[in-house]
């Protein structure tokens, strides 16, 4: 390939990025198609200089930190890392920074805005459709490029799960998320904002942009919509405010006031801050920083805070994007990072600068789950995956449940760790107690109104489905004396793959449910199953060779 060719392809391919790491093949799952095109380019650029590296250095100091910090931290804290997360995850990063200073000159701004305008249509058109095929007509639009090998799986059926119990259904086009979908229609905005010049700007792609955000109902995505259009008009205000007569610029400030008050009577804006703010106080009880105290009150040691716990699985709990780079990457790479992004605005024009504070400022990820009371954060989550909305608190539920009116229970001081894609339906308690740990794995759900008392140990395997009303509890919280004989008050509970518990359904203490069993509605578990595929009920197994499908 010519040099010309490379750098007409690299700005091409490089806003297909974002959506391109859904895809890759199953016998390298760690590596995505983003990493194999971004390998290429770098290949290529070091061939075509005959291997000599020439890249920018603003972030030299951060890529030399994310290849050194796992290893110092495998040495003197390896009680506390899972090294092999931790490094690859770091490493892949460093990767990433590298790849983009060396091919930063490739970049050719026709090619990109082109593919980046095409991306931006295109999607908001489809999302549109998600949006209104799936709320009103209950048609799914996958979210996946056909013909591609998908790596991560599960959003089709979240999708569909939507469309099940009658809800918004939130498109995401071909991104992995509804905010990824937004935030790259915000990138998009900014590119028509503030890299394309005035004369070549089109104002129906950024009415464009701005519906597709709308329509996301992301609130990263609205935050950082709000933002960046007031930038925009105080920067830049000849672009917009002196352009218009102003008899209705003061008709737009007469009617702010009632746009304000009728966006407030919707509802939107109570949902919002809730959703975003409120620690569970107020507005609501689920928030994007709940567990932010949780992460600052752990016993945090002098080599932790200045390097970090790793670039693992929060301990903590879910947190928002700077929080989650102290708590990953400690003191020093925070500085690290603002080192870097302060040496590349020092050289960048005023235009460059908000893209580059609006890209610092958009990492804030997305949590779900509203209407759950926080009565206990003293426990620790540990989480398979930090893929935004991996585990949903507070949405999910069956068609009679009402979702906005089911008050869920968060009540840990042990250990709860999730699997990837868990869902926990509006109404569900969980309780575990100090000491004790709760596992719930890949693609499980508890619906609307169950119960999950943790003593000792409770595990659910992958693909459980627990209906409404049931109760798991591994406890009889009193000692039990038959004779001189006292009974230990909790033992575990297993429930294996693929397991299937009826509505009502109660699950006592040393109970084993294998692979593959339905438990019938109303029934109650007191023993050991040994048989895989089987029907349980009170009274034991009455069916044989049973399957099931969600």
């Amino acid at each position: 390939m010519t040099k010309k060719s490379i750098e007409k392809w690299y700005s091409i391919i490089l806003p297909l990025f974002p959506m391109l790491i859904l895809y890759g093949f199953e016998i390298l799952p760690f590596l995505t198609f983003s990493d194999y095109l971004l390998l290429f380019f770098v290949m290529a650029e070091i061939i075509k200089r005959e291997y000599r590296l020439v890249y920018d250095k603003a972030f030299v100091p951060l890529i030399i930190y994310l290849v050194v910090q796992p290893i110092l931290l495998l040495l003197f804290a390896s009680d506390q890392l899972d090294f092999i997360d931790a490094a690859g995850t770091a490493w892949k990063l460093a990767l990433y920074i590298f790849g983009i200073a060396i091919l930063k000159k490739n970049l050719q701004k026709e090619y990109f805005v082109k593919t980046v305008r095409f991306i931006g249509v295109s999607s908001t058109v489809y999302g549109f459709l998600q949006f209104f095929l799936g709320t009103y007509a209950h048609i799914s639009l996958s979210p996946y490029l056909p013909f591609l090998p998908v790596l991560r799986t599960g959003l089709k059926e979240q999708q569909d799960s939507w469309i099940a119990y009658n809800w918004t259904v939130r498109p995401r086009a071909w991104f992995s998320e509804p905010s990824t979908f937004a935030i790259f229609l915000l990138m998009a905005l900014l590119v028509e904002l503030f890299v394309v010049y005035r004369d070549k700007r089109k104002n129906v792609l950024c009415l464009i942009y701005v519906f597709g955000i709308v329509i996301s109902h992301s609130s990263t995505g609205a935050f950082g919509l709000i933002i960046l259009l007031l930038a925009w008009m105080l920067i830049y205000p000849q672009d917009f405010l002196y352009r218009l007569p102003k008899k209705i610029i003061i008709v737009m400030l007469l009617l702010l006031p009632l746009c304000a008050f009728l966006l407030y009577k919707s509802g939107y804006v109570d949902s919002f801050i809730g959703h975003t703010f409120v620690n569970g106080q107020g507005l609501s009880s689920q928030s994007h920083f709940i567990d932010i105290q949780a992460a600052m009150s752990e016993g945090t040691n002098v080599l932790q805070f200045l390097f970090g716990h790793g670039m693992q699985d929060v301990e903590a709990g879910y947190l928002p994007g700077w929080i989650r780079t102290y708590y990953c990457l400690g003191t020093i790479g925070v500085l690290l990072y603002a080192v870097g992004f302060y040496r590349v605005c020092r050289r960048c024009s005023r235009r460059a600068r908000i893209i580059v504070l609006a890209f610092i400022g958009f990492r804030l990820p997305v949590l779900v789950g509203k209407n759950v009371m926080l009565k206990n954060l003293r426990g620790g989550v540990k989480i398979e995956s930090y893929k935004t909305a991996n585990v949903r608190i507070g949405f999910d539920g069956t068609g009679i449940c009402d979702p906005k009116y089911q008050r869920g229970i968060w009540h840990v001081s042990g250990t709860v760790c999730f699997g990837e894609n868990v869902r926990i339906a509006a109404g569900v308690k969980l309780s575990c107690a100090e000491g004790a740990t709760l596992q719930i794995g890949k693609n499980s759900s508890i619906n609307v109104n169950s119960q999950v008392i943790c003593m000792e140990h409770i595990a659910l395997g992958e693909n459980v489905m627990l209906s409404w009303d049931d109760l798991v509890m591994d406890s009889d919280f009193h000692p039990i004396r038959e004779g001189a004989m006292e009974k230990p008050v909790s033992r575990p509970i297993m429930i294996g793959d693929d397991v299937w518990v009826g509505c009502r359904t109660t699950i006592l203490k040393g109970c084993t449910v294998p692979d593959g069993c339905i438990v019938a509605a109303n029934s109650t578990v007191t023993r050991t199953y040994q048989e895989k595929h089987c029907l349980i009920t009170t009274s034991g197994v009455v069916k044989h060779n049973v399957f099931w499908k969600r």
